[in-house]
């Protein structure tokens, strides 16, 4: 899965910055934007990854 989003990030981040600078005409601009968005989807990872169910813990024995 999270192969699967490294490699829509990989498309998507050029794919954004070319048409952000073909619209604005500045290279500088892309950058915060693209930033934005991945600092969007790694607070999207930890919130959804905190929702999942964590193992059940083992007790350990008890030494004398």
């Amino acid at each position: 899965m999270a192969a699967r989003a490294v490699h829509r990030l990989d498309f998507a981040a050029p794919t954004i910055t070319g048409a952000v600078k073909d619209a604005t005409g500045s290279c500088a601009l892309p950058m915060p934007i693209v930033g934005g968005f991945m600092l969007l989807s790694g607070i999207i990872a930890f919130v959804i990854g905190r929702g999942a169910p964590q193992p059940a813990a083992t007790p350990t024995p008890r030494t004398a």
